[in-house]
């Protein structure tokens, strides 16, 4: 173990020197109280307390907890845990790849899903068994090599996520997520690891928080004939009402330059909305762009059933992968409605789903160029991201595009 990691509870890691992060967060704040910047490290721990307790907790100077940078990673937590982890704009972090490691079923295992139902146990089983199976045929593919068996990954394989936010918005983040009754053990865990980076910011910010933070989950199914389904119709894009005024009151702006970011102020064209139906392990890469989140998840079916996207060989199994997924999720019905997300876990990685997001141009571009023109692209995505950038193209118009190469990375 690294001597930078402290374990605090099983499968819970904190970077920490103790009282670091609190006393980070006390001297970014007595900068602005400082006749010059010789601001000398000669506080102690009482100090810290002192300080923390008046103008944090007392006098509510809440931007004092964003100079306070808990380092949190927790293992063993489902992918749907992890994707609400992230959820949100302002998240630091990482999650555990699937593509950057050699996936087996002893390095991964189960996740907990919070006390799981037998049909939960059933479905990792299966799918573990399928997958370790297409891998000792295709000799433990790794990287992108991988990427054409990870469909058989099972939803409750067992991941992990790092956690870097700055503590007052890791902290709103967190109350957020306290609101979702499956997601309590989970957030319990990154709530004690931001309380041991940072004991006395954490209590402050506890303290200070003078409203109640919820989180809604609409959850529903998007039904699909899965045999129109390809890359092409399977993204979609809708734009800003009056797209054609807002770029001709633009027109101004230079030309976009090679290799470079679209200018910010196309921000002011407004919000474009995307639709894509990918698979789960595609949707977790797309997840990643946090510009568009909170991303928005639906099931995805096809006579009320739910399937392995048709980008997929099935290598033969096809009968009985989808004999598993229709047990799995007619089982997954019981679930409770408040818990509806957990109904996720019970379908193979490969399985589709809708996810929406809410984007300024900007970063819509940069991430369509990104996920078709990265090296080590994945194929599903890579295959979404160039039809969402000729859908692009196309709703901004041929001028636009050859004068901002929204189509370079394509040629």
């Amino acid at each position: 173990m690294s001597k930078f990691w402290k374990e605090i509870k099983k499968d819970l890691f904190i970077i920490s020197e103790e009282g670091l992060e609190d006393f980070r967060a006390v001297i970014g704040a007595k900068t602005s109280r400082a006749h010059d910047l010789n601001i000398r490290a000669d506080i102690d721990r009482d100090g810290v307390e002192k300080f923390l307790r008046m103008n944090l907790a007392g006098y509510g100077h809440a931007s004092i907890g964003e100079m306070a940078f808990p380092s949190v990673h927790h293992r063993g937590m489902g992918w749907v845990g992890a994707w609400l982890m992230e959820d949100d704009p302002l998240f630091v972090g990482q999650e555990v790849s699937t593509r950057a490691v050699d996936v087996r079923r002893g390095s991964y295992g189960m996740a907990p899903c919070y006390d799981a139902p037998e049909f939960l146990k059933e479905h990792n089983e299966f799918f573990w068994n399928l997958f370790e199976e297409l891998n000792s045929k295709n000799e433990l593919k790794k990287g992108y090599k991988f990427d054409n068996i990870r469909w058989a990954m099972p939803g409750t394989s067992r991941l992990g996520v790092t956690f870097m936010m700055n503590a007052r918005a890791g902290m709103r983040h967190l109350e957020r997520l306290e609101s979702i009754p499956f997601m309590g053990e989970c957030v319990d865990n990154f709530m004690l690891g931001v309380r041991s980076s940072a004991p006395f910011v954490f209590e402050s910010l506890r303290k200070q928080a003078r409203r109640a933070h919820s989180r809604w989950l609409d959850i529903k199914e998007v039904e699909v004939d899965k045999k129109d389904l390809d890359f092409s119709n399977s993204i979609e894009i809708i734009p800003p009402s009056d797209l054609e005024e807002k770029i001709a009151a633009l027109e101004h702006i230079p030309a976009r330059a090679e290799k470079d970011y679209l200018d910010p102020a196309f921000k002011e064209l407004g919000i474009f909305k995307l639709n894509i139906k990918c698979s789960i392990a595609a949707a977790r890469d797309w997840h990643r762009h946090r510009p568009a989140m909170p991303w928005k998840i639906n099931f995805v079916t096809s006579n009320g059933l739910p399937f392995v996207a048709p980008w997929y060989n099935l290598e033969g199994y096809d009968s009985e992968v989808n004999k598993a997924i229709n047990r799995d999720f007619s089982s997954a019905s019981r679930v409770d409605d408040k818990n509806i997300m957990q109904k996720l876990y019970s379908l193979p990685y490969g399985a589709v789903v809708s996810i929406d997001g809410l984007v300024a141009l900007p970063e819509l571009l940069y991430m369509l160029e990104l996920r078709c023109s990265a090296g080590g692209s994945n194929f599903e995505y890579a295959g979404h991201a160039k039809e969402g950038l000729k859908k692009l193209a196309s709703i901004l118009g041929k001028s636009f595009s050859e004068k901002h190469g929204v189509l370079r990375v394509l040629s």
